[in-house]
């Protein structure tokens, strides 16, 4: 996007365009540039005005999305807890605070194109939902996050009618599945090595490049975030193609996966962060009962029709909360204990 784009794009919201023009004002006043003509950040990130209208501004654009993306039939008991919500937004602000180039870029994928942002923050708080459900098992999580936040800033550079429309042609479908590449190119030179390299990884599964001598553990890390981004983007509002439900987007990115034992129980790890199981998933109960999920209700997934697998007996869990899903897993394996 051009800098005359870029400027366009911010006449359209007041509230971010009187950001903008103070974040000027400050550059001419204490640098004599403005936003679209300094190309080096590093003296402006040690100012601690301009850290505050970063945190302020992101703190906001949080504030305005959350209730867009977050509801229990994608989220299910993920967030049950306020703290978890405040802890993200938290960690997102932070993130504008320490690279004014991602502030810089949110900002202009927000204008550009709105639903892209959506899935931009989206795509971060399952993943740090997701680490916090699985700590002991995620390595390096500060990188794992920072990566996941990049991964679609790319699509700035795919044009809107590509962005906004449902039935791409072949052509189209090229472009904005390379958004990625350009998520790379944005971010180059300007993060630590770890999160470089779990963008190059997350490009590399996107298009099924084979990886090699790369360290387990990084690799495990992109597949992750991969498997996220692609669960936002199949359950998300205004995607590109069919919009499914919680329980059918893990069914079918399941499914998809089986083949690879590693996907396979991050997306089972996913399930139970959730506590949404398609049907046919073996699953613990609270009480220590066993079963497969025979029905799951769109409107609270959570709460699915079960049949004990000792007697068949077949009932959909208390509203009350009661009785759980403790554990669960796809296939017809073993249910865990």
């Amino acid at each position: 996007m051009t800098d005359s784009e870029t400027l366009q794009a911010y006449q359209i919201d007041p509230i971010i365009r009187k950001q903008r023009e103070k974040i000027d004002t400050y550059l001419k006043q204490h640098y004599g540039k403005t936003a679209y003509n300094h190309t080096n950040w590093s003296d402006v990130q040690k100012s601690s005005t301009m850290i505050q209208y970063r945190k302020r501004l992101m703190e906001r654009l949080f504030e305005e999305v959350v209730p867009k993306l977050v509801s229990e039939t994608r989220y299910g008991f993920s967030l049950n807890k306020m703290e978890y919500l405040v802890r993200v937004k938290e960690n997102f602000k932070q993130e504008a605070a320490n690279a004014y180039w991602i502030f810089k870029k949110l900002v202009e994928l927000r204008n550009w194109d709105y639903r892209s942002f959506l899935h931009v923050v989206d795509v971060y708080l399952f993943t740090h939902l997701y680490i916090r459900h699985n700590e002991t098992a995620v390595k390096n999580p500060q990188a794992i996050a920072t990566a996941a936040l990049l991964i679609n800033l790319g699509r700035l550079h795919i044009p809107k009618h590509v962005l906004q429309k449902h039935d791409l042609t072949k052509e189209e479908r090229d472009i904005l599945n390379h958004h990625a590449l350009w998520s790379i190119e944005l971010a180059k030179g300007n993060v630590t090595n770890d999160v470089a390299n779990l963008l190059y990884l997350h490009y590399q599964q996107l298009h099924r490049i084979p990886q090699t001598d790369q360290a387990e553990e990084q690799r495990l890390a992109a597949k992750m975030i991969t498997f996220i981004d692609q669960f936002s983007e199949m359950t998300l509002v205004g995607s590109n193609h069919q919009q499914y439900k919680a329980h059918q987007a893990l069914e079918v990115l399941v499914t998809q996966k089986a083949y690879d034992k590693e996907t396979y129980e991050i997306g089972n790890r996913f399930m139970q962060l959730l506590h949404i199981y398609p049907e046919n998933c073996l699953v613990t109960l609270t009480n220590g009962v066993q079963a497969t999920v025979q029905k799951v209700y769109p409107q609270i997934p959570y709460l699915p029709c079960i049949k004990e697998l000792a007697n068949e007996n077949t009932y959909m869990l208390p509203t009350d909360l009661s009785t759980k899903i403790k554990t669960g897993t796809w296939g017809q394996g073993t249910c865990p204990s």
